[in-house]
């Protein structure tokens, strides 16, 4: 079977606008520095993608656990719970994806991306833009889960959300429903693509 794997060290993964880089393999994240943040930096404006099961790695005497910094573009939780576990920021103008894939039961067709901390999950700038890919679809016309989060934090991240379709003149709103992981609240934002230019939150 194979595996991809990620070292420690600063990482640089550029994917340029237009262009999608989906990793449908195992990925194993393994981290060998006690002296310094191991920095994943995700820059472009294209879309990284991760669908297959990942894995992070820390040695006992390791201090330091993974960091993404999406600072261009999109990431796209293909596999609802590939950046859980890792810290994740967003700077100004970077957001994540969302793919619609007709049939699908997998766990990120029913909550988008999961982030089971939101202490791990920051939103730079004043908006967390949400990139919806209809899969060539022109009359969609369905709920899309994009992101479940923690319901403590829920108001915070609804209040970022800002729609980007592939349909022209589309616009996008965001509907909340509660769920449950276990014991634990959550709140999953679904997109709504509508054809006009509103973008709203309720």
């Amino acid at each position: 079977k194979r595996v991809l794997y990620f070292y420690s060290g600063n990482i640089d993964i550029k994917i340029n606008s237009g262009d999608e880089f989906k990793i449908d393999s195992s990925v194993t994240f393994r981290n060998g520095s006690t002296d310094n943040q191991t920095i994943l930096r995700k820059t472009g404006g294209g879309v990284w993608a991760i669908g297959g099961t990942v894995k992070l790695e820390k040695n006992a005497s390791v201090v330091y656990g993974w960091s993404l910094n999406v600072d261009e573009g999109y990431i796209r939780a293909d596999n609802a719970r590939a950046f859980s576990g890792m810290t994740v920021t967003f700077a100004d103008g970077a957001g994540i994806a969302a793919k619609y894939n007709p049939g699908s039961e997998i766990e990120s067709a029913q909550y988008g991306m999961i982030v089971t901390n939101a202490a791990m999950f920051t939103v730079s700038g004043a908006k967390l833009p949400v990139k919806i890919d209809t899969n060539g679809d022109a009359f969609f016309n369905k709920s899309l889960p994009v992101l479940t989060v923690p319901a403590g934090s829920a108001d915070d991240y609804g209040a970022k959300l800002k729609g980007i379709t592939d349909i022209p003149m589309g616009g996008v709103s965001f509907v909340r429903k509660n769920v449950k992981f276990g014991e634990e609240d959550f709140v999953c934002f679904s997109a709504e693509v509508h054809r006009g230019t509103v973008i709203t939150v309720r």
